[in-house]
């Protein structure tokens, strides 16, 4: 451990980040058992968010919703704050959080599959509702946004105690002067009014609230930046009176940890709320009824650690590609067909601009690549696009080609969607089909 006092000098930019984390574990004091001990945690949780996948698949579980990528930070709250002594309002991707404080494998698997040995509501809510009276685990609603209201007002009732034990009222409700209430949401809720009232009433009245946020950059579907100013929640709430925030990686549980010491000694010391905005990630789709290869890149999957973990095929078969499709797609050397007068890269043929689709001078649209490739003259499958109103749009295209010919309707359709959504680039892989050529003189 020498090397902890040496100088940075030299070191190279991984080597600096390693050293960081030797500090921050020498800082803490963070003993070989803890750091053991947050790796188990964390890979439970994976492994059984893995597990009811499975079960899903073989319709044990109705739902399911991960809380992969989040489980650093979890497991770094488990072990600061105390279970039966503070409470926790979690949301559903705090698996981790849970099993850390004390909630079994069996247990969290029993309300996968709706039965009684689930101690949250024996079967009666959806997976991930989490809940355990013994731990102070209390269980929220399935609306999102619910629990800030529900953590405010638990904070406030503690106080409440407090102040009537200091007046001499004689209650026999337990309650502790430094706990702490815990409640967790997703980037996309800090969006809902429930979180800017629990913010604003814990700041006025000073309450011991800890507002976890767990930032995996997207809302379902929709990116982080696209609904919160700044496209960060920290910034966003930075001047905002009364709140203490803390920003830290969401997925390092040694940098995780030393972030939650300090606002829980903020927190246990009086000094009114505290919002930690955590950077977590979401390998996995948002849930078992979302696909997020539709509207994610493959490059950036393959940073997430996505592995192919898909839901089964859609019922329209046809319209879902397969990876062996999509190998020989990327390998085919079928000649490029474009048009689009400022869309002449990668060796495609421009043609006159649309004036109906606008200046892409002054345009404000990004070029959306609409990729209806064909395997064959006779194989008529088509591959999804991104976002839901494009795969219908591709999907009424796709109808129009089986007809083997243009369909008047089908085409106005077509042109339809392609006009609303503003897509300024259209690429094939062959321009023979006469539905193509027909749609290509409208457009």
């Amino acid at each position: 451990m020498s090397n902890l006092e040496t100088s940075s000098k030299g070191l190279t930019k991984s080597q600096k980040a390693f050293k960081a984390k030797l500090d921050l574990i020498k800082k803490n004091k963070m003993s070989k058992e803890l750091l053991v001990d947050m790796y188990k945690n964390s890979y439970l949780s994976r492994k059984l968010d893995d597990a009811e996948i499975s079960m899903k698949k073989q319709s044990k579980a109705y739902f399911q919703i991960s809380g992969a990528g989040h489980e650093g930070i979890l497991s770094a709250v488990a072990k600061v704050l105390k279970p039966k002594y503070d409470f926790f309002i979690p949301y559903y991707r705090d698996r981790a959080l849970c099993t850390g404080l004390g909630v079994t494998a069996y247990e969290m698997l029993c309300q996968a599959n709706g039965n009684t040995g689930d101690t949250a509501s024996h079967g009666r809510q959806m997976p991930a509702h989490w809940g355990n009276v013994a731990l102070n685990i209390i269980n929220k609603s399935s609306c999102t946004g619910t629990q800030f209201l529900q953590a405010v007002g638990t904070a406030e009732a503690g106080k409440f105690l407090e102040m009537m034990s200091k007046e001499g009222v004689d209650h026999s409700f337990e309650y502790h002067k430094d706990e702490i209430v815990y409640t967790s949401c997703g980037d996309g809720t800090t969006s809902q009014g429930e979180f800017w009232e629990g913010v604003t009433t814990a700041c006025v009245n000073k309450l011991p609230v800890l507002f976890m946020v767990e930032d995996n950059g997207f809302a379902i579907s929709v990116p982080t930046f696209v609904q919160t100013p700044a496209g960060s929640i920290s910034k966003c709430l930075e001047n905002f009176p009364g709140l203490t925030i803390f920003e830290c990686d969401g997925t390092c549980p040694i940098d995780s940890y030393d972030t939650m010491l300090k606002a829980e000694k903020h927190l246990r010391s009086g000094k009114g709320p505290v919002l930690v905005h955590a950077h977590v990630t979401r390998p996995y789709s948002h849930s078992l009824s979302d696909d997020h290869s539709f509207y994610r890149t493959k490059e950036e999957l393959e940073q997430e650690g996505f592995y192919g973990n898909r839901r089964p095929k859609m019922l329209g078969e046809p319209y879902v590609p397969i990876e062996a499709e999509r190998e020989e797609h990327e390998k085919s050397h079928l000649p490029w067909r474009s048009w689009c007068s400022d869309c002449s890269e990668g060796g495609a043929v421009a043609a006159p601009h649309h004036p109906t689709l606008g200046d892409p001078a002054n345009s404000r649209l990004p070029h959306v690549l609409m990729d209806y490739f064909f395997m064959g003259q006779d194989d008529n499958k088509v591959l999804p696009m991104l976002g839901l109103k494009e795969r219908q749009c591709k999907m009424k295209f796709a109808h129009m080609v089986e007809e083997k010919g243009p369909n008047e309707y089908a085409i106005e359709q077509v042109c339809e969607d392609v006009h609303s959504m503003g897509i300024r680039r259209m690429i094939f892989k062959t321009d023979q089909e006469p539905a193509i050529v027909a749609l290509k003189e409208r457009i």
